[in-house]
């Protein structure tokens, strides 16, 4: 038992460098038409830049847009499973149209093939998608839609899901998100009264 115990002790270090070692190859790539090594693009530093880009005081300037759409694509060149990613290129497409357009429709169901519930965008994506609403597909209507109920059935995003309600800019969008929680709500209230029945 000794001598497995020791063995085991000398193995895991040999073990870590060599995880390590495969780590750092695999972020090295051959530049194209170069032999010279490069480290592969990491997602996180594009999407930093970009979310601070379209949050900053000139976000909705051409030339910031322009630079946020290019962070946010090399973000989603580096890991395209980016739900964020996409909806950063759908809000920049959003504000470059003036309206909700083919190009944002498009990266809006990009966010939702690659993350249909992800609880880190889907407040932002809920309010932009009912923002939207008049101008959504019946397609990307129900994606939103499903999202909203999977959104509430988690109690303890109920709260921020009533909050952002009001902060809905499209009547027709406010008014949809709205009677999806009164629907869901009532629901529940007809469940827990059969429950004690």
């Amino acid at each position: 038992m000794g001598r497995r115990i020791s063995i085991l002790s000398m193995a895991i270090p040999g073990f870590a460098a060599a995880t390590a070692v495969a780590a750092v190859v695999a972020l090295v790539q051959l530049a194209p038409d170069s032999d010279a090594p490069q480290l592969l693009p990491l997602s996180q530093p594009h999407m930093d830049r970009a979310s601070l880009l379209l949050s900053g005081p000139h976000g909705r300037d051409p030339k910031v847009l322009a630079h946020a759409e290019t962070e946010a694509r090399q973000a989603l060149n580096a890991s395209p499973a980016r739900a964020d990613a996409w909806l950063a290129v759908a809000y920049v497409e959003r504000t470059k149209a003036g309206r909700f357009g083919p190009k944002a429709a498009e990266a809006v169901d990009r966010s939702y093939l690659v993350g249909p519930l992800d609880p880190d965008v889907s407040l932002w994506r809920l309010e932009f998608c009912f923002d939207n609403w008049p101008a959504l597909s019946k397609e990307l209507k129900a994606d939103a839609l499903r999202e909203l109920a999977a959104m509430w059935s988690r109690t303890d995003r109920r709260e921020a899901l009533r909050n952002l309600a009001p902060q809905i800019s499209d009547a027709s969008g406010r008014l949809a998100f709205r009677v999806q929680i009164a629907l869901a709500e009532r629901a529940e209230q007809q469940a827990a009264s059969t429950d004690d029945d």
